[in-house]
């Protein structure tokens, strides 16, 4: 997509970022910290070769979650998984707990 407004200002030989652009620069180094976090999680990852993984997730997420284990215990059979089901209160204070690793609900908490 354009943001349909000029992200630099050219005089002479100088350019500078508008203030649009300014902005824009913001969004755009935020995009890409957040890429190398998902890289970083990635390669987290695909180090865990041992260990105990907890997943809490709500029932409606179970039949798209169990797909997604089987892949993962054939990719990663050292790593023993167990898994809680709760409503969205109950992973939430899970979370806040430390009693799940990850917590797999329909929208993220505040």
């Amino acid at each position: 997509g354009h943001v349909g407004m000029p992200l630099f200002d050219r005089r002479g030989k100088q350019v500078s970022l508008t203030t649009t652009g300014e902005y824009m620069l913001v969004y755009a180094r935020k995009i890409l910290a957040t890429v190398k976090d998902a890289e970083d999680a990635a390669a987290r990852l695909q180090r865990a070769e041992t260990g105990v993984l907890t997943i809490g997730f709500v029932s409606t997420a179970k039949y798209f979650l169990m797909r997604l284990l089987a892949e993962f215990r054939i990719l990663h059979p050292g790593v023993d998984i167990q898994i809680s089901i709760g409503n969205r209160d109950q992973l939430v204070s899970m979370l806040q707990n430390s009693e799940v690793d990850i917590a797999v609900m329909g929208r993220p908490p505040k």
